[in-house]
């Protein structure tokens, strides 16, 4: 007889006279438990490679013999039999499973991981879909809660409307209960000049936070009354009052100096407040001022929120809507030059998870390929385990023992796998939770929200339930339709174990099926991001970027302001490490834009459809400190900032499409925003502003003396670390005594990496799911192949014997796994066919079915399938015929 080594150590199966007597003397409650146990330890000893293993057998059973003879001799009381007490019985059979996967810890160790790494991840997923996409937003009844977004001409999606449509809205009383708005968000400075903290703003419409419900924690709701007040009372962030005013329940009534005005304090909003705007995550907020009234209707610069009136449906409300806006056209036909205008409203939940639902839906989906592609796993090695144990399984039902016990035996079994699966894939999901809180994007809403809750562990217990269930009755099924003649001698033991070869290539071919739905996925999205990182961007990312607001109580007048900024922009350059400084009112990739129309035709009348660009103010220097290149012409100068000159640089993109083969430089334009006509003084490449991944609209940049639009951010290019040089900046702006704190340092590369941040953080989440799925799918197809090859070892012997080469031993055993592969591989490429529409808003430069994708998906597929089976195949084709063929006597 051989181990698996080929070491000669007795033979294969039990001395049958012993098995004969622990028949006979045994009580038949506890027979078929010992001689299970003692058959299966005596096959685990004959793998290992002990010796004397007859003679360990015969001991053991005059061990068992004896002491049942003396302890019934003693009327020890036995345990009745199970049927009467279940308890027991389940106790008998937790004990002995728990024992079996003691000796066999390695099979019970790889079953645990498996089903771990399956539901780990899923875990943490479904945590993030409820914190995500299924919470209710903080609000009283969120379903009822709309917002407003403007499409005129070439405007589409913009989120904000102007205050006389806010007027107009809020007047239809039989749709909505309320419409409420709020100004962009600013940035003040708190507390005296020398000690100046930066803080963001918004202005709120007096009855915002009641259409909320949202109660201030101190204080009281705003009335109509604090906005006219001059200045407006603040409600700030509970955060805000536990740092900056340690919690004091005497703050409401004092006042806090905001911008060096005095402002009185009328409220604390509560612990975690977060105000919805719209896609992406909610950005913080510290102190929130009632808004004065307004009544201009061109200027949309106010995002709207609006709440449905009982029993309206946000179809009927639209409808209400499309009449206001045909209503409002034909009213204002010099505002509205456009006729597509159309105010649609979005139910605020969908708008916020709008971009974010796409990648995790993807995420989601990878998740559950990589969990069934565990339970896969977990099943082949279940039923692996169970062909190994058909002679024992033979003999307990031969003696007597039930197909009920048999039954519960196995089912015990996997439950304990199952359980163990469930507390490594409650750690692991744990774990990958707090990880996901670090490289999720910032633009994923609620993400603060996140958190290990007992939730997961439910999850996680449900999640092995299924396991069990897939993995555990296949089993099951098996051993309950078992005849007891089935496993005994060895002819039909090879037949017993042929029986469930074709169901283990089944979930092997499943397996490798999925692997190749992610790997799909994952070298789209691989190749995406590596397509979108290469993007020109048009600037130096590099680049160190600031806000310096000014105090326009001291700078009240326009050419004061412009030179204040032109001041500490000279100042900066004399700062050691500094190359180059510029001013930007709205920085490329920041989200914030200013669009409007433009025209090279002086002579058009106002009117139709006009192209449309966004705008920038800019102070001298702008272009050279971002290294922005000049296709033709000039930048400005400060002399032409200083007097307010009419003149502009426009990007290439505006040129080719404003004067298609001729110069642009030298012509002049009809500008929006209220500059007038200006002369085109430079041409500059194209910035991508508002997507890395497209070019969305021209870029018009008007010189900050023409186009006032405070506070600018600076842009400094440095010859060391940027943020290095955060002190010494900060220094020298308040050399010039601007009256407010420089806030916002950032590196433009942050807003490169938010922009693209989305793409990565699914790319990393479903490349790691393709890689563990690979894996896992070696793993599974090298547990079948060698239980495959060990089976067949009595024919590989004799192929051998009789003048078989190595190389036709190989082929020999690689049709079978090759034929499962010729029909997983087809499936798995329908299946990545059918779901590649999941990636149609995340991919980038290629087609969501992109042919190279499922080309390399296939071989890497293929790869991962390879490197579970040359192993095995390998091993089968060395064996020695001998050995085998003296082992099978």
């Amino acid at each position: 007889m051989t181990t698996r080594r080929g070491r000669a150590s007795g033979p294969a199966e039990p001395p049958r006279a012993a098995v004969r007597l622990l028949a006979v003397r045994l009580p038949a409650d506890d027979r078929d438990v010992v001689l299970g146990d003692l058959t299966e330890t005596f096959a685990d000893r004959i793998d290992a490679g002990c010796r004397l293993n007859r003679l360990w057998f015969w001991m053991q059973t005059l061990a068992f013999v004896g002491g049942f003879a003396i302890a019934r001799r003693r009327e020890v009381p036995r345990m009745p039999p199970s049927g009467r007490h279940p308890m027991r019985a389940l106790a008998v059979s937790l004990r002995h499973a728990a024992r079996r996967l003691r000796f066999e810890w390695r099979y019970a160790l790889g079953v645990t991981a498996i089903l771990a790494v399956g539901i780990g991840p899923a875990t943490t997923m479904l945590s993030i879909v409820r914190t995500v996409l299924l919470d209710p937003l903080p609000y009283a009844e969120p379903e009822r809660l709309g917002l407003f977004r403007l499409d005129l001409g070439q405007i589409r999606n913009h989120p904000g409307l102007s205050p006389a449509e806010i007027t107009d809205l809020q007047g239809l009383t039989g749709v909505f209960t309320a419409v409420e708005g709020t100004s962009r968000i600013g940035e003040v400075s708190m507390g005296p000049a020398e000690d100046l903290v930066p803080l963001t703003q918004v202005g709120v419409t007096p009855g915002l936070f009641r259409m909320l419900g949202v109660a201030p924690v101190l204080g009281r709701w705003p009335t109509a009354e604090d906005a006219r007040l001059q200045p407006p009372p603040a409600w700030i962030d509970y955060d805000l009052w536990q740092t900056a005013f340690g919690g004091s329940e005497d703050l409401v009534g004092q006042t806090v100096r905001l911008d060096g005005r005095p402002v009185p304090i009328a409220g604390v909003m509560p612990r975690g407040f977060r105000l919805v705007l719209g896609r992406g995550a909610p950005v913080p907020i510290d102190v929130y001022v009632a808004m004065p009234p307004r009544t201009n209707r061109n200027f949309w610069a106010f995002p709207t929120l609006a709440r449905l009136a009982p029993g309206v449906t946000f179809a009927q409300a639209q409808a209400a809507v499309d009449a206001y806006a045909t209503s409002a056209r034909a009213a204002h036909p010099d505002v509205y030059t456009e006729d597509d205008l159309r105010f649609a409203l979005h139910p605020l939940r969908d708008d916020l998870l709008r971009e974010t639902r796409p990648a995790i839906r993807a995420a989601l989906g990878g998740v559950l390929l990589l969990l069934l592609i565990a339970f896969a796993n977990a099943a082949a090695l279940v039923v692996a385990r169970l062909g190994a144990r058909a002679h024992d399984l033979a003999i307990r039902r031969a003696i007597g023992a039930g197909r009920a016990r048999l039954v519960a035996d196995v089912l015990v079994e996997s439950g304990i796998l199952a359980a163990a699966g469930a507390v490594g894939g409650a750690v692991l999901g744990a774990a990958g939770l707090v990880a996901a809180r670090r490289v999720m994007p910032e633009t994923v809403p609620r993400l603060e929200s996140l958190h290990v809750s007992v939730d997961l562990w439910w999850w996680s217990a449900a999640l092995a339930g299924v396991g069990l269930v897939i993995a555990g009755l296949v089993p099951v099924w098996r051993v309950s339709r078992g005849a007891p003649w089935r496993g005994l001698g060895t002819g039909s033991v090879r037949s017993g174990r042929a029986e469930g070869a074709l169901s283990r290539l089944v979930l092997v071919g499943a397996q490798v099926a999925l692997t190749v739905v992610l790997a799909f996925g994952a070298v789209q999205l691989v190749r995406s991001a590596s397509r979108l990182s290469a993007v020109d961007v048009g600037f130096d990312r590099q680049v160190l970027t600031f806000k310096v607001p000014i105090d326009f109580a001291r700078y009240q007048q326009a050419p004061d302001q412009v030179a204040l900024y032109e001041r500490v922009r000279d100042r900066l350059r004399q700062v050691a490490g500094i190359e180059a400084v510029g001013a930007v009112s709205h920085l490329p990739l920041s989200g914030a834009t200013l669009t409007d129309i433009y025209t090279p035709d002086l002579a058009a009348a106002p009117g139709g459809n006009l192209p449309v660009a966004n705008y920038h103010a800019v102070l001298p220097g702008y272009f050279a400190s971002m290294d922005i290149p000049f296709v033709a012409g000039r930048d400005f100068t400060d002399a032409e900032n200083r007097a307010g000159e009419p003149v502009i640089v426009v990007d290439e993109t505006l040129a080719r499409s404003a004067f298609p083969g001729g110069d642009a430089v030298g012509r002049t334009l009809r500008l929006g925003w209220g500059i007038p006509d200006s002369r085109i003084v430079g041409v500059v490449r194209h910035v991508r502003a508002i997507e890395v991944g497209r070019e969305v609209r021209p870029q018009i940049y008007a010189a900050y003396g023409t186009f006032q639009w405070p506070p600018l951010l600076f842009t400094v290019r440095t010859s060391r670390a940027p943020r290095d040089l955060e002190p010494a900046i900060a220094a020298a702006v308040a050399d010039e005594r601007t009256g407010r704190a420089v806030s916002s340092f950032r590196v433009l590369d942050e807003n490169v990496q938010r922009a693209t941040s989305t793409l990565r953080a699914v790319t990393g989440l479903v490349g790691t799911l393709a890689l563990s799925a690979g894996l896992l799918s070696a793993v599974g197809l090298y547990t079948v192949i060698a239980f495959v090859v060990h089976q067949r070892r009595r024919a590989t012997a004799i192929r051998s014997a009789l003048g078989a080469s190595r190389g036709q031993l190989v082929r020999h055993h690689l049709r079978t796994i090759g034929l499962v592969l010729l029909a997983a591989l087809p499936v798995g490429l329908a299946l990545a066919w059918g779901v590649a529409p999941l990636f149609e808003s995340l991919v980038f430069g290629i087609g969501d079915r992109d042919p190279a994708s499922l080309g390399l998906a296939l071989a890497l597929a293929t790869l991962a399938a390879a490197a579970g089976i040359v192993i095995p195949i390998q091993r089968a084709a060395g064996i020695d015929p001998v050995v085998v063929l003296r082992a099978e006597e």
